[in-house]
């Protein structure tokens, strides 16, 4: 009877070091399949800031350009008018100049109250 309990013993020794065995390599097993899917997941999240970040580069380069042609546009423009009319051209600017002489005048006075 000694024999049978004792083998019994070893029998459930061993199976249950099987099974603690074979739960640690899953666990193991699982873990790797997550880190490996953390890593994944930021790979793809550092390729998709990425990509975001040269769009909005690019995009910004398109702006800066349009802004640079429209401002080369008006300043032809502008030369243009004054070759064509220096009269109207000087006594707009004198216009204009005296409007923000005026409103100057007015804000610095409304100080003084």
């Amino acid at each position: 009877m000694f024999e049978n309990t004792s083998e019994a013993a070893d029998k459930a020794a061993e199976a249950t070091k099987k099974t603690i065995d074979e739960t640690r390599n899953l666990a193991s097993d699982s873990l790797n399949r997550a880190s490996d899917g953390v890593k994944e997941i930021r790979e793809q999240a550092a390729s998709a800031i990425d990509g975001a970040t040269e769009e909005a580069k690019q995009a910004a380069r398109a702006g800066a350009e349009q802004l640079r042609d429209t401002a080369l546009q008006a300043s032809d423009s502008m030369v243009k008018y004054i070759r064509e009319e220096p009269v109207k051209s000087v006594l707009m600017a004198g216009v204009a100049g005296a409007a923000l002489v005026a409103v100057a005048s007015l804000l610095g006075g409304s100080r003084t109250r």
